[in-house]
């Protein structure tokens, strides 16, 4: 039997069925080739935690914290099972690793390597100047692009139109 089940995240899905009472043996992806994928807000996260632990705050009283603001169900789920898993004992690396495609690789060592030294704060902040840098270099990577490509096209066009109603 086929089991049908709407989620952002085939974790969720898998629970969800499993929940049913269903052995879950493989999980399709259904929709558009192209279909808007709900992206966690990494950046803003971070921006946000780094915010929290400098105010005082503890890491779980910062992530409830932010579970509670976001308003997005895919970073409220993302954010939820990363507590559940802080809850269950695991440390915050291996509850960022847990959640899979979410944080990046680099990101989850890092954070594994603050909690080694216990400053969180300044790996987040770390982290954050890295992924600034980062954007900057696409950035003008893209802007850079820009005009080759322009010349590309309008060189082509002029061509075609040469070709086609010039020459003969």
């Amino acid at each position: 039997a086929h089991l049908r089940v709407a989620a952002e995240l085939t974790d969720t899905a898998q629970a969800h069925a499993a929940a049913q009472g269903y052995s879950v043996l493989s999980v399709h992806r259904r929709g558009a080739l192209f279909a808007a994928r709900a992206r966690f807000p990494l950046m803003l996260f971070n921006q946000e935690l780094l915010t929290l632990l400098r105010a005082g705050l503890g890491l779980v009283e910062a992530l409830q914290a932010l579970r509670e603001k976001h308003h997005g169900e895919h970073a409220r789920d993302v954010l939820g099972r990363v507590l559940d898993e802080l809850y269950q004992g695991r440390s915050f690396s291996a509850a960022l690793a847990q959640v899979s495609g979410v944080f990046p690789k680099l990101y989850v060592e890092t954070m594994r390597a603050a909690e080694r030294t216990g400053d969180i704060a300044d790996a987040l902040s770390r982290f954050l100047a890295y992924q600034a840098q980062v954007e900057r270099v696409r950035s003008k990577l893209v802007s850079a692009s820009i005009y080759p490509l322009l010349l590309i096209v309008v060189g082509t066009a002029v061509a075609l139109f040469m070709l086609v109603y010039v020459v003969p």
